[in-house]
């Protein structure tokens, strides 16, 4: 049986490793200043929603779930499910393009409620994401805490934003949801691996004639 040779062995090795899962963005724990209300567009006060955006940072990932710090049941829970999506935001929330909406409980309760995408969603490095709560249909109100404890984690919590009623824009919205982003950092391809492998193997090469 024929082995590899020791610096073929490492790439091998390094090339098959999995990726690193990591929270990348958190407040969670952080006190509760206040809970703020997602609406539906039947609900007194008419419809409210929210949107968060943040860029990444480190490299490319893949999305693993979202969270957020949910204060109450739903009020009227069998009007209008909670809908949390992802989009691409390289301009401002006006202009972003929805990748996926997120899969996960329709009428959440209270507490840390997840939500996870239904295939692979890959977030690009340097690249400014927008994640919205909303309500589509019905009169639903859901309450979800709020914080003044900043976001931690390697990437980087850009800024939050409401849409009220029928308003064609998003507005700054300076409130911090408690929630979480974990993600999966994604390996560095093997080609490139390989790519810095030959030039140490020409580096080492040219050292046998110096």
């Amino acid at each position: 049986m024929k082995t590899l040779p020791p610096l073929l062995l490492l790439v091998h090795l390094v090339a098959c490793l999995p990726g690193t899962a990591a929270t990348v963005l958190t407040n969670l724990g952080g006190s509760v200043l206040s809970a703020q209300d997602v609406r539906g567009p039947a609900a007194a006060g008419g419809q409210i929603r929210y949107g968060y955006e943040f860029t990444v940072d480190g490299g490319d990932y893949e999305l693993d779930s979202v969270t957020f710090a949910m204060a109450a049941p739903p009020v009227f829970p069998a009007s209008g499910p909670v809908k949390v999506s992802i989009w691409k935001s390289p301009a401002g929330p006006d202009t972003a393009v929805q990748i996926a909406t997120l899969s996960g409980p329709g009428f959440p309760g209270a507490g840390d409620i997840d939500w996870q995408p239904a295939a692979p969603i890959v977030l690009n490095d340097g690249a400014t994401y927008f994640l919205r709560l909303e309500v589509d249909t019905g009169k639903t109100v859901y309450l979800m805490n709020c914080t003044k404890d900043p976001f931690t984690g390697p990437w980087d919590f850009a800024a939050g934003w409401t849409k009220p009623g029928s308003n064609s824009h998003w507005l700054p919205d300076t409130s911090l949801p408690i929630a979480a982003i974990n993600a999966t950092l994604i390996p560095v391809p093997a080609a490139g691996i390989f790519g810095g492998l030959g030039f140490l193997m020409l580096f080492r090469r040219r050292s046998y004639f110096c």
